[in-house]
């Protein structure tokens, strides 16, 4: 059995950096930071506040019980999920459905 290749450990003095989709998806990433991938490019950002958190709250609580009311329509509700919104583009939204 050959090892595994080994992965980027990004961090966020690799911001702007120019990444493939896949390149980002086997990346190792520096704590407690947040990473997309925009344009083709690394994009940092500091985790989210309590704050935001709080704000966010009832965008999150709508869709839960939709997925609760309708699990034929809702398969599934997460928070910071992956998501390839284009080609050059993965992002982390607050809520995935």
């Amino acid at each position: 059995m050959s090892p595994a290749p080994a992965r980027n450990r990004l961090g966020p003095a690799e911001a702007g950096r120019w990444l493939t989709r896949e390149e980002f998806a086997a990346a190792q990433f520096q704590e407690p930071y947040i990473y997309e991938r925009v344009m083709g490019r690394l994009l940092v950002m500091s985790p989210a506040e309590p704050e935001h958190r709080f704000v966010s709250r009832p965008f999150r609580r709508q869709p839960s019980g939709d997925w609760d009311r309708h699990p034929d329509l809702v398969d599934n509700v997460d928070i910071e999920g992956w998501v390839a919104t284009s080609e050059d583009n993965d992002r982390l939204p607050d809520i995935c459905i």
